[in-house]
């Protein structure tokens, strides 16, 4: 803390309707921190102030005279911000796995927001799969160096219904969905994902998105959209299938970007599309990364018809001329393999160029020999002023 510019209490509480007028019947507290300029996220202007924290609750927020009190433990905020933890609402990583996701703590972030991208989490146990339920029920035993959101995922609601990633739904199917839907959405979740670019989500229609938002608004929850193709050709009619959702529930728009888009003219037509939805009512919001590279699997590079391992083995096979144009091309576009950091795999840390060229291969043939499933990367694809501009909309996070 000592090195940093901002304190954040880790609280479970707000800090909204502290008051220094506070009685001290009980003067025994935990943790003093003296001397900051409190943001308290309430809107109104910085103020300095000392906090009081007891337990889990902000119990004090004004000025302390420390020879009425006792504490534990003393932060000095001089010159410093103390906020309420920041919420994250596009994380990932599994809480009961034996990794420890201290690192949002180190970043003030105190709220994170999982199940992201139509992918929910489950774990393997003796018995077989353990659904998310029973996933939340076993956080909620285990505890969490965060407070968790959780969203349940489109894709893996997909799969627990027995669908194929490129088959519809039948009938029963889509119920059994819409009933493990309606389950997650009581069990406390705040509302689903999809993940529309990637494989299991893409080969959703129109029919069972609507079916699904309709269960997500009938719960006042949020349904949270990965959209279908964030390509600057494609990523407005993407936006516009989640704005139609939006006539059943709220709807947000994750990681909100232009792959290949360049200015804030371009963002400014994507935002006028978002102004002009919630003047019509629709309540849709959006979160933007606040850096210019987004992360996902290599996966993402491959065409529709090679993402799977079945697929990509057909491909290769039959189609391999136009696989490698393919992959070629896309690479390119994406500011060529350059732009692309490894990780996942035994590249990780190395550009697709670097990785390529130590292995005497062209980065098409490194590419085939990692396959859609065979690592993932860092794509540095995105522009400084559109995504600035992204940034200081109102309604994104």
């Amino acid at each position: 803390m000592r090195s940093t510019k901002l304190i954040c209490a880790l609280i479970l509480t707000s800090v909204y309707g502290c008051s220094p007028k506070s009685d001290f019947h009980n003067t025994n507290f935990d943790i003093l921190i003296a001397n900051g300029k409190i943001v308290d996220g309430s809107g109104g202007q910085p103020y300095l102030a000392d906090v009081l924290v007891r337990a889990d609750t902000i119990a004090y927020m004004g000025k302390v005279d420390t020879t009425q009190i006792t504490y534990k433990s003393l932060i000095d905020a001089t010159g410093k911000v103390v906020s309420p933890g920041f919420i994250d609402v596009h994380a990932h990583g599994n809480p009961l796995s034996d990794t420890p996701m201290d690192n949002f703590l180190k970043m003030g972030v105190t709220t994170i927001v999982l199940g992201q991208d139509g992918s929910h989490p489950t774990r393997d146990s003796n018995d077989g799969k353990v659904g998310l339920i029973d996933w939340m029920g076993l956080l909620e035993e285990k505890g969490s160096a965060t407070n968790v959101a959780m969203l349940a995922g489109h894709a893996t609601l997909r799969r627990e219904a027995g669908i194929d990633y490129a088959d519809d739904p039948t009938a029963a199917q889509l119920q059994e969905m819409k009933e493990n839907l309606e389950s997650a959405l009581k069990a406390g979740c705040f509302g689903l994902s999809t993940g529309l670019e990637y494989v299991g989500g893409m080969s959703a229609k129109e029919e069972e998105l609507e079916t699904l938002a309709k269960v997500v608004g009938g719960k006042s929850a949020i349904m949270m959209s990965h959209v279908r193709n964030e390509d600057d050709d494609q990523v407005e009619q993407s936006i516009e299938e989640l704005l139609s959702l939006g006539e059943h529930c709220k709807v947000h728009v994750s990681h909100m970007k232009v792959v290949y888009g360049r200015g804030s003219e371009r963002a400014d037509e994507l935002l006028s599309k978002l102004a002009s939805a919630r003047a019509d009512g629709i309540e849709v919001s959006a979160d933007v990364y606040p850096y210019l590279a987004s992360y996902t699997t290599i996966g993402i590079v491959f065409p529709e018809w090679a993402k799977t391992i079945e697929q990509f083995e057909v491909a290769k096979r039959t189609r391999n001329k136009e696989l490698r144009e393919y992959l070629f091309n896309r690479v390119q576009k994406r500011n060529g393999p350059e732009a692309t950091l490894l990780a996942g795999n035994q590249y990780a840390g190395k550009t697709l160029a670097q990785a390529a060229t130590e292995l005497g291969l062209s980065f098409v043939d490194l590419i085939l020999q990692i396959g859609p499933n065979g690592g993932s990367g860092a794509y540095f694809i995105m522009e400084d002023s559109l995504m600035s501009t992204l940034l200081l909309y109102p309604e994104t996070m």
